[in-house]
């Protein structure tokens, strides 16, 4: 996915303005039912993608659902991860951004001109899409092992309004669209090292649980390894346990 997302990058960059003058046409910026749509998909990765890991710990600590709060943990982390990822990029590539009208251009790169941390050279990555999709990415991988009914329509609703955050940050003249799509592949790689840390790892342990030195079963009683553990008196302990 995201080499995918990276080669659509590279073969989108040519058409950057053309997508920018498109969504931000007379008639698309003065239509109040898109402006209004931009706006709250514009809070989501604003806003929901940034709490979606904490929201997720809080609620199985409150719901005593281990599970959920495994999965808020690795949310958050590949919400941050790719947060960090795209911040060093951004400083590097030193893109402008499109608000710049008659000094910037989609081929504005510049090197390390981001660096300390310039709004107007910050373009590329979006860090929005980046954070929106790395969260996105870990909330699908995550709720794939969950048994329940609403995992594949929550899926469905999150996906919708990650793409949905990403059109709106080229139509709010805030970033290019090879900016948006950049930062969907810096998403992916964040939850891609994220799984690759936890749920690797966890295998691992699994198998050093199971079997001792001599690769004869070992009999114990299985454990809970998570950052936030539901104690039986109701409340929540807080730490770091085995698999981290």
């Amino acid at each position: 996915m995201a080499i995918a997302l990276a080669a659509g990058t590279a073969a989108l960059l040519p058409f950057d303005e053309r997508i920018v003058a498109a969504l931000r046409s007379p008639t698309a910026l003065r239509s109040a039912p898109l402006r209004a749509t931009m706006a709250v998909f514009d809070r989501v990765g604003a806003v929901d993608a940034e709490v979606a890991g904490p929201v997720l710990m809080g609620l199985g600590v409150l719901a005593r659902r281990p599970a959920l709060v495994d999965a808020g943990f690795h949310v958050a982390d590949a919400y941050v991860l790719a947060s960090g990822i795209s911040f060093v990029a951004k400083g590097i590539a030193g893109r402008g951004r499109p608000y710049w009208i008659g000094i910037s251009r989609a081929s504005s790169f510049q090197f390390g001109r981001g660096f300390p941390h310039r709004e107007a050279y910050a373009s590329f990555p979006s860090g929005h899409a980046a954070g929106a999709f790395a969260a996105a990415f870990a909330l699908s991988g995550e709720s794939e092992a969950w048994k329940s009914p609403f995992a594949r329509p929550l899926r469905a609703l999150i996906w919708t309004a990650v793409v949905g955050d990403g059109v709106s940050r080229v139509y709010r003249d805030t970033h290019w669209a090879t900016d948006v799509t950049a930062g969907a592949a810096v998403g992916a790689v964040a939850w891609q090292l994220t799984r690759a840390r936890f749920h690797g790892r966890r295998k691992e342990t699994a198998r050093a649980d199971a079997y001792g030195e001599d690769q004869e079963p070992v009999r114990r009683s299985p454990t809970l390894r998570a950052l936030l553990q539901p104690g039986g008196d109701g409340r929540a302990r807080v730490g770091i346990v085995g698999a981290f």
